[in-house]
């Protein structure tokens, strides 16, 4: 009983971790995402004027 009490918070924790480490990447890509979409916008922009 013990053991299976100490496995569900083992789980718990890591599963914890897991979505806090999972939010932080989404939030790097997503970063990474609009910095390109602006950098291709900025581009898209300078060789319109030319």
């Amino acid at each position: 009983m013990f053991q299976n009490l100490e496995y569900e918070i083992l789980l718990k924790k890591l599963t914890i971790l897991g979505s806090a480490q999972f939010q932080e990447d989404f939030y790097i890509f997503k970063k990474i995402t609009y910095s390109f979409l602006i950098l291709f916008l900025c581009m898209q922009i300078v060789r319109y004027k030319r």
